[in-house]
């Protein structure tokens, strides 16, 4: 565990961008993504979170799971970006979330 928190805070240190995969988004994914986002020494990169909703099947669904893993949790609104692509904008601006 302690090399694990060695490697990753050498990671977040010395990458410029930080992309996060995920396929549902858990409580640790959460945490560190919080952990990133309130951290003074990080609030100047950006942070990507792809999150592939592998297990819907249906527009509804993602809606919804979008809603209930990202706009929820996170504090941030979807945005048509015009290009199949979308983004969110942070409606909590004590943070930084991409």
């Amino acid at each position: 565990m302690v090399t694990e928190q060695i490697i990753q805070k050498f990671v977040l240190q010395e990458s410029d961008v930080f992309i996060i995969v995920v396929d549902q988004l858990t409580l640790s994914d959460q945490k560190l993504i919080r952990n990133i986002c309130s951290d003074t020494n990080y609030k100047d990169k950006d942070i990507i979170i792809v999150h592939n909703f592998s297990r819907l099947d249906d527009e509804e669904s993602l809606k919804r799971q979008i809603k209930l893993d990202i706009e929820s949790v996170f504090s941030v609104r979807m945005m048509d970006n015009g290009d199949n692509a979308n983004s969110f904008k942070n409606l909590d601006y004590s943070t930084k979330t991409n």
